[in-house]
């Protein structure tokens, strides 16, 4: 089914591809398993626990909203840090 100019829309408000955002929630997810890991071995306590859970909850948003026309996620967000 060809694309419209409506879909394109719809695309770039939520993203550019799938296989992008699968391949990103993915990494966030690993990197979202290690970080809790430390907090438990580490004991740091159930404020801090809070404070990752909001900081997981809030970081893929603000990457999706900078790079929601890239089509590599990765290569956008380094090029947001450098």
């Amino acid at each position: 089914m060809p694309r419209t100019d409506e879909t394109n829309s719809k695309t770039k408000l939520y993203g550019s591809s799938r296989g992008v955002w699968k391949r990103f929630m993915g990494m966030y997810l690993i990197f979202y398993s290690i970080l809790m890991i430390f907090t438990v071995l580490l004991g740091l306590g159930e404020r801090m626990i809070n404070l990752f859970f909001a900081l997981l909850l809030v970081f893929p948003v603000i990457v999706e909203a900078n790079c929601a026309d890239k089509l590599n996620v990765l290569e956008c967000m380094k090029k947001e840090h450098d």
